[in-house]
């Protein structure tokens, strides 16, 4: 872990593998909603009780969704239009005879 000025940065081996801003009070919680975003979308009904998200969106948001039959869906691309996010496109994956390619590798060794 390396302890900068404004930012904590977290390290496995030489890379940082996240960023942090730093808090100065006792108990403070900072919440970086990004961190959280897949566990929101695999339990969509959790997001009014979040606390993140909480920390992220505004109030009269998430009172003006919560009345609203499938308003968390609507707070989920909310946070994804601030943070920067879009839906990301479907990958396929298909099954593939490799036999004619893996007799290309061997003729060029």
């Amino acid at each position: 872990m390396k302890i900068y000025h404004s930012t904590l940065e977290i390290c496995f081996k030489k890379d940082v593998i996240a960023t942090h801003e730093r808090a100065y009070t006792k108990h403070n919680k900072i919440y970086d909603i990004s961190h959280y975003m897949t566990a929101l979308e695999r339990k969509p009904r959790a997001i009014f009780n979040a606390q993140p998200v909480r920390a992220f969106v505004p109030n009269e948001i998430l009172d003006s969704y919560s009345a609203v039959p499938g308003g968390n869906k609507d707070v989920l691309n909310y946070i994804k239009s601030q943070i920067g996010l879009r839906d990301q496109d479907v990958i396929t994956v298909k099954q593939a005879n490799l036999s004619s390619y893996d007799r290309l590798i061997r003729e060029v060794k």
